[in-house]
């Protein structure tokens, strides 16, 4: 049985010119349709295509929520050869571009950079903002051996991921470089057998070896067991099992921590999920090994999406989704188990991937913003780097910086140099940071130095370890102080910047060390 099925309509040129999407493949085959009276049933969204003389598409069009109008619309602009060199996108199809792409290929199509612009409104006049530009290097096959990423788009590289490829294109060894300071921060060796990895080596900036997944497959291509080895010596630390229905759905993911007290493998948490007959998850538990647990049951709307949720549990709470015409959550308002009012998220910004990478909270229904986080992505992945808390209320900027989640929950090893960090970079953090907190369940590498601490604080940083002890700070210009404002559990450090005296506290637990910074390159 297919997942999803696409009825094509075509044009007097035999060219597609509608696509019905059934997402889940309940529609029966040839059955009226009657779209552009809103009346499609069991489809749950309409692609339109638009082409030139030449019958190359240059228009895109989507209907989200199959009402007979579409909100969403591309325009493409071609070369001679036809190739795609600009994409122009209307997010709500109201006439006004709001963002743009544009595309630098080789004479065969290869890939070499996007840069990315918003554009904005100024007076009557629209202009061009370019926020990011992600340039790449190609083998002889146009597979991409190497992305370098310009997340500020103002000329300075953010980060670069190298990779080895084989034959095949699939990625042997991947170099990352987070901080686009020219050394490697992270490495992964993957092994394949049939094409499906079976093995991931993890190094750090010294090639050290920090951690090892295994993995382990059904017939079906499908993820069986998967070990993670946290440390990399050698012992495994962490085991998932997973169970899947006759549907290919994950209906139970069992995970295993390794007890020092048992000397073995534990079972520390079992995830069970159950789905509706359109696939969706309409009921997820977690059971934890001492016997507590959390249900979320979901309400889903008539186009697959979340529209509320009811936790219960070691939590309860409710809460209920509003979105954007693209289908990106525009709002969650959390309630109390009494239905009373808890918390608004407002996500008010997203990245070029689609993840949000702004949130305002709103602790009270008269509007007043309380808390601001501003999420800085791995522009590849999306996986979140760094969250920049601003829950001052003064508008004067942010006052946390955490390794990963607003919670620092950070599962990879992770290095930052701020050091290396363009004026404009910097400015993304203010210039009062109160705290900066290190990753829980991750080791943390981070370069200070004073003329950056003296940049973003006003004095008086701490920098928090996390829970795991083995953090590590890369400090120079400071001296530690044997007197002076100490604070109880905090080693205290000192450096002068012109006429600015910096007091800098650094959690007892941290490893703190002369600026090093690896000699390994990205090249």
């Amino acid at each position: 049985m297919p997942d999803k099925i696409h009825y094509q309509q075509f044009d007097s040129l035999g060219r597609v010119n509608k696509v019905l999407v059934d997402n889940d493949a309940k529609t029966a085959t040839g059955k009226l349709q009657q779209h552009d009276k809103g009346q499609a049933k069991g489809i749950d969204q309409v692609l339109k295509y638009g082409y030139n003389l030449k019958s190359e598409q240059t228009l895109l069009e989507r209907d989200n929520n199959v009402d007979g109008t579409y909100d969403y619309r591309e325009a493409y602009t071609l070369d001679p050869n036809g190739k795609v060199t600009q994409k122009e996108i209307d997010l709500t199809n109201d006439g006004t571009f709001d963002k743009k792409e544009v595309y630098v290929k080789q004479p065969d199509g290869g890939l070499e950079q996007v840069t990315f612009y918003n554009l904005v409104n100024k007076n009557g006049k629209v202009e061009d903002v370019k926020t990011h530009i992600e340039s790449y290097e190609l083998d002889p096959n146009n597979h991409i051996e190497k992305v370098s990423s310009d997340t500020l788009g103002d000329g300075s590289i953010n980060s670069v991921s190298k990779y080895d490829l084989d034959p095949a294109g699939n990625i042997e060894k991947a170099y990352f470089d987070t901080n686009g300071d020219s050394k490697i921060d992270r490495i992964e060796t993957h092994t394949r057998t049939n094409g499906l990895v079976t093995r991931t080596e993890v190094h750090d900036s010294e090639n050290k070896l920090k951690e090892i997944v295994t993995y382990e497959y059904l017939p079906s291509g499908q993820v069986s067991l998967k070990r993670v080895d946290t440390s990399g010596d050698k012992s495994i630390d962490k085991e998932y099992r997973y169970t899947y229905d006759n549907h290919d759905r994950e209906t139970r993911r069992e995970e295993y921590s390794y007890s020092p007290k048992e000397k073995k493998l534990a079972l520390s948490a079992v995830h069970e999920n159950t789905f509706d007959p359109n696939n969706n998850i309409v009921n997820y538990k977690i059971t934890y090994s001492n016997g507590k647990s959390n249900e979320n049951n979901y309400i889903i709307d008539d186009y697959g999406r979340i529209k509320e949720k009811t936790v219960s549990g070691i939590n309860n709470f409710s809460s209920k989704n509003e979105y954007n015409t693209d289908n990106t959550v525009k709002t969650t308002t959390e309630y109390k188990p009494d239905g009373k009012f808890s918390v608004k998220n407002v996500f008010s910004e997203y990245d070029v991937l689609g993840n949000y990478t702004k949130v305002d909270r709103y602790y009270s229904e008269n509007g007043e913003k309380t808390q601001t986080w501003s999420l800085i992505r791995d522009p590849n992945s999306g996986q979140i780097q760094h969250t920049i808390v601003d829950d001052t209320k003064t508008g004067d900027g942010a006052n946390k910086f955490t390794f990963g989640t607003y919670g620092a929950n950070q599962s990879f090893h992770f290095t930052q140099d701020l050091t290396t960090w363009s004026e404009e970079k910097l400015a993304l953090l203010g210039t009062s940071l109160k705290e900066i907190q290190l990753a829980n369940n991750s080791i943390s590498t981070l370069t200070l130095d004073a003329n950056v601490v003296a940049k973003i604080s006003e004095g008086g940083l701490k920098v928090n370890a996390g829970n795991d002890k083995n953090d590590i700070l890369n400090l120079s210009g400071f001296e530690k102080a044997t007197d002076g404002e100490k604070i109880k559990n905090y080693d205290l450090y000192t450096a002068t910047v012109g006429s600015e005296k910096l007091n800098l506290y650094v959690q007892e637990g941290i490893s703190v060390n002369p600026d090093i910074h690896s000699d390994l390159v990205v090249g």
